[in-house]
């Protein structure tokens, strides 16, 4: 089901005016680096979701059939496991809600997360009673306080837990490039093609913000997949300089112009070296990389000079599902499966 995307690090520096690629050396460090990173996913802060996707095509449609009936108050209603109760309500959430908007503005927006809770059983289940109810006013106050903006499929996990309580939380991620929800981070391999209007000006980000038009050229629509058990991850402070920095610009003394980014220096010095970097991030978990956060830093040199330097803080991840794999249950999604705003 999922591409093999070939591993690739790189480290694109900029000196004063010119621009450079890295050594021998330090490319293999990186590589080491990157190697040990794969260890374990200990080596990033990822939204806890207590599982692994390993559900079968059939039975995703048995666990959203009940779900949906559950929902509904058409069938029995049992317990839930926490993970199954997690990858059923971000489907949910995704296909029944998400997916079924049709009026909406573009307006940005920045991240948002929404919270609820519910009680534990003493064998650490959910009542699906409790779950049904309390999910439904969750559904309703996140389609309230995000009126017609623009939904985005979003990743549902573990917010808190103690041992009678569990506490889920819904990332909305910030919506600032205008591109379709039904979109992933670009392959290694895919081209990308930058137009004149399209221009990086870190003169105009403050620190620490995203580099928007990065992300949209690091993105392409997709059709025709179910985005599945997604997942958010950022990576600790410690990684950023070594696996997770795109480039760094040095101007000594300050030239606004050495930070404004163009055309094929646009491209090939911030947009690809991005798209590698996601993709060999999350390539070892067998997902695709849906989304990418680089963002822009800034830190003084000298008396007069400015260092500037673009990293990757957050990307999302997920298992995409073929449309074709069963056609009963892309009539179930399509036809079926929408929310009854409450």
């Amino acid at each position: 089901m999922m591409k093999q995307i070939k591993y690739i690090l790189a480290i694109a520096i900029l000196a004063i005016f010119s621009v450079g690629c890295t050594d021998e050396n330090e490319m293999e460090n990186n590589k080491t680096n990157s190697i040990n990173l794969k260890s374990g996913i200990n080596e990033y802060d990822s939204r806890d979701h207590t599982y692994e996707i390993d559900y079968s095509d059939e039975e995703v449609f048995v666990i959203m059939e009940k779900f949906d009936k559950m929902m509904r108050g058409e069938a029995q209603v049992n317990d839930y496991s926490i993970q199954e109760a997690i990858f059923a309500m971000e489907f949910y959430y995704n296909y029944a809600v998400v997916d079924k908007q049709i009026e909406f503005d573009t307006t940005n927006y920045e991240a948002t997360t929404f919270t609820f809770s519910v009680g534990l059983n003493e064998n650490g289940n959910i009542d699906g009673n409790e779950l049904r109810e309390q999910f439904t006013l969750f559904l309703n106050n996140v389609i309230s306080s995000m009126g017609n903006k623009y939904l985005q499929y979003s990743d549902l996990y573990l917010y808190d837990k103690t041992n009678s309580q569990i506490t889920f939380g819904l990332e909305m991620a910030s919506y600032h490039s205008g591109f379709p929800r039904n979109s992933i981070v670009r392959s290694n391999s895919d081209p990308v093609i930058v137009y004149g209007s399209n221009i990086s000006n870190w003169n105009n980000i403050g620190f620490g913000n995203v580099d928007e038009t990065v992300r949209a050229l690091s993105k392409k629509v997709i059709y025709n997949y179910y985005f599945q058990g997604i997942n958010t991850h950022v990576p600790h402070p410690w990684n950023i300089p070594v696996m997770f920095r795109i480039c760094t610009v040095i101007s000594d003394p300050f030239n606004s112009s050495d930070f404004i980014f163009q055309n094929d220096n646009l491209k090939n010095v911030l947009v690809y070296p991005t798209i590698e970097r996601t993709n060999a991030w999350f390539t070892y978990l067998n997902r695709i990389a849906i989304d990418v956060w680089p963002r822009v830093y800034w830190e003084k040199l000298g008396e007069s000079g400015l260092t500037g330097y673009m990293s990757i803080s957050m990307a999302k991840n997920a298992v995409l599902m073929p449309f074709i794999m069963n056609d009963n249950f892309n009539r179930f999604v399509n036809d079926k499966l929408i929310f009854p705003i409450q």
